[in-house]
């Protein structure tokens, strides 16, 4: 190996045999931070004795993209790890997953009924061609919508259609390229990693319904108290469900495909359709609006304040009893196409496994075993996430002239208390994996500094990082270097700590030629991807921008044709 240099022996006397991982939540943040320490370990002698590696959120992005990277060093590719943690490291610092793109584009809605409130409030009688310059409205209106059209159109073609299938594209392109499997248009599963390393994969996420964990491994699904076996579902799904961010759906599976229903899986892995979903969900929502519609003109519209407004109760219960029926179908036709909805494994507990394995949660019986923590050997903690904070005082932009209630009160505390559990959480791990603990083992977080042994001064390296956003906006290239490095170095001293030899120890040059921007090579596997969703997410984005130049030619035509019959 290139990179490889005097290895550092410990005691092997009180090294571990095996050693297993959890990583946590934060979005691309965690997912390099992440990247560094899996990399750490490979570099040392417990690379062949990695038990298992669960993971959540971003973490579960490094997880899927890393599978194999603890595989033996072979001539063809003499640095598993390393090869894919520079793939990592030109995701990150790409715009493949533009969740803030999609952000920004929703704070752009309220424009809408901004501008339309304007137009009356400058001119209130619009119908009489006397109060107001037909040419001055109508000018305005085609510069309002030939500004956002320019402005934003870019976004507005893509983001919105890319965030149904963007992270399964990552995860799907980026495991493919690895495995050589670029050019097949099946995908890869979740039981077919178990064929590239000895390391077992877990893949934490939250079952909305019930707010508890469920857990995926090749060959088996754990749930609270119950166990599926061969779940048949894409290993890009699963990713996707355990980092389900802002600006993506949660994904719901069937229990059936699960091994969950009591009947083992077959066929082969279905594809998600967020667009149809999508569809169903618009169609519903339409229903509402009917429903709303008929009981607001009678209420306080035209038919309020009409005494024959009698002859048109036919019309009227048309309308409500086709609102309910749309509705109502379309609520049913959701729910009983699929019955497990999940999100965001960072829900329940945002650091992989290691809280529902250290605390033994009787729950998961089953979770030990595959996890490898009924054994003697190390449990390592890799903690990205957003430390708990207290709201602080501040000016927040617009969002300060919205009443709290209409922010979303109930949400804040939620997530208050989401953030206060999180806390206590990790206090425990900390406790239980403390010297003198019986249960032997580290966290490496990104609040620490590292060690000075090659005579550097790495605070400020640590301030810098604890600032980076938990986000999947696109890094730059200097932060994902910090984060390699603290990962890398913080995980070394752990190991050697423990008694680990570590076989390579890599200078901040050979971290830095990993991290090097290859946007180049990421464009040129998403071109060459021909699997399901590198398929479905190229229909997607065809779609939408079909829709949106439709949605900008109709609204432009209307506008004009407005101006010129008035």
């Amino acid at each position: 190996m290139s990179s490889q240099s005097e290895p550092t022996v410990a005691n092997a006397d009180t090294a571990p045999t095996s050693i297993t991982i959890s990583l946590s939540g934060g979005g691309y943040r965690a997912a390099v931070f992440a990247a560094g320490s899996l990399l750490a370990v490979a570099d040392s002698s417990l690379r062949p004795f990695v038990t298992s590696v669960s993971s959540v959120s971003g973490g579960s992005i490094t997880s899927a993209v890393t599978v194999g990277g603890f595989a033996e060093p072979t001539i063809e590719m003499p640095d598993p790890m390393g090869q894919r943690v520079r793939l990592l490291a030109g995701l990150v610092q790409s715009r493949a997953i533009a969740t803030e793109s999609l952000l920004r584009l929703a704070k752009l809605i309220p424009l809408a009924p901004a501008a339309v409130l304007l137009l009356f409030l400058a001119f209130p009688d619009w119908r009489s061609t006397e109060s107001v310059n037909v040419f001055t409205t109508s000018l305005l209106a085609l510069l309002f919508t030939g500004m956002i059209l320019f402005v934003f159109g870019g976004q507005m073609l893509t983001a919105f259609p890319r965030s149904w299938y963007a992270v399964q594209r990552a995860v799907e392109s980026l495991v493919s390229h690895v495995r050589g499997t670029l050019e097949l248009r099946a995908g890869t599963t979740l039981a077919e990693i178990s064929e590239d390393e000895s390391t077992r994969r877990i893949f934490c996420t939250t079952d909305l319904s019930e707010g508890s964990h469920v857990y995926f491994t090749p060959g088996r699904v754990l749930g609270p108290n119950v166990t599926g076996r061969d779940p048949s579902v894409f290993l890009a799904d699963i990713v996707a469900a355990s980092a389900c961010f802002p600006g993506f759906r949660p994904l719901t599976f069937r229990r059936s495909e699960l091994g969950l229903s009591g009947v083992d899986p077959v066929g082969p892995a279905r594809v998600h359709h967020v667009g149809r979903r999508f569809l169903v969900g618009f169609a519903g929502f339409i229903g509402i609006c009917a429903i709303a519609s008929a009981l607001t003109m009678r209420i306080v519209g035209p038919l309020s304040g009409n005494e024959d407004w009698a002859d048109k109760i036919p019309i009227l219960a048309g309308i409500l009893l086709g609102g309910a029926i749309l509705a109502g179908a379309c609520a049913w036709s959701l729910r009983s196409q699929d019955n497990l909805a999940l999100v965001d494994g960072g829900v329940c507990d945002n650091l992989g496994t290691a809280f529902a394995l250290l605390a033994k949660d009787n729950r998961y019986p089953a979770l030990a075993n595959i996890a490898g923590t009924d054994q003697k050997g190390l449990i390592l903690v890799v903690d990205a996430s957003q430390p708990f904070t207290s709201l602080k005082p501040g000016w927040r932009g617009l969002g300060e002239l919205v009443p709290l209630r209409v922010q979303g009160a109930q949400r804040s505390v939620l997530k208050l208390l989401g953030n206060a559990n999180s806390a206590a959480r990790k206090h425990v791990i900390q406790f239980l994996l403390s010297p003198g603990s019986p249960t032997t083992g580290a966290v490496v977080s990104i609040q620490q500094v590292p060690s000075q042994d090659d005579g550097q001064d790495y605070s400020d390296l640590t301030e810098r990082t604890t600032r980076v956003k938990t986000t999947l906006d696109a890094l730059a290239n200097e932060v994902v270097r910090d984060l390699l490095l603290q990962s890398y170095r913080l995980t070394q001293s752990v190991l050697v700590t423990h008694g680990v030899t570590l076989t390579v120890k890599r200078s901040e040059e050979q971290l830095n030629l990993l991290a090097e921007p290859n946007a180049g090579e990421i464009a040129m596997i998403y071109e060459q991807a021909k699997g399901p969703y590198a398929r479905k997410d190229n229909k997607a984005t065809r779609n939408g921008t079909v829709a949106t130049v439709l949605l900008g030619f109709v609204i432009t035509f209307y506008l004009m044709a407005w101006a010129i019959l008035r």
